[in-house]
């Protein structure tokens, strides 16, 4: 029986990941970053390897792979860095996004956020003004939204 691979992954991708990985990938922990960047592997009982804490996330992440797969990026990561803001406060940024000359970081929001929240992440853009942080919003008619946040 053949394999249920997530789309865009084929039997030989897997292969070289596990080998890679020197045995049968596994479940990390949420705090952890999630081998492989790009899409959620399935486990033997169904379960994906990355667990997004949304829809929005999830829905954000496949239209990434859309994109890897088309070429227009190299690769992405979910949840890959945690920066302090300070007071012992953090950000953990949604998505790191690879293309051939560049990277950035996406912060990924829907229709509604809580202002705290924004605020937090502009407070990151100014402490980290070297880094390239976008917020995308999901809109009503299932497009994105996306803009730069200004250090």
């Amino acid at each position: 029986m053949a394999r249920k691979l997530y789309k865009g992954w084929d039997e030989a991708a897997v292969q070289a990941l596990q080998a890679r990985a020197q045995g049968p990938i596994r479940k990390v922990k949420q705090d952890q970053p999630a081998i492989p960047t790009g899409p959620a592997l399935p486990e033997d009982d169904g379960e994906p390897l990355i667990k997004f804490r949304s829809k929005t996330e999830e829905q954000y992440a496949a239209m990434l792979e859309a994109e890897r797969l088309a070429g227009s990026i190299t690769s992405w990561a979910y949840e890959p860095m945690k920066l302090r803001l300070g007071d012992g406060q953090t950000i953990t940024l949604d998505f790191m996004v690879y293309e051939p000359t560049r990277w950035y970081l996406v912060e990924v929001k829907g229709a509604w956020s809580r202002e705290d929240g924004v605020a937090k992440l502009k407070a990151c853009a100014a402490l980290y003004p070297r880094f390239e942080i976008y917020l995308a919003r999901k809109t009503k008619n299932a497009g994105w939204v996306t803009r730069r946040v200004a250090p």
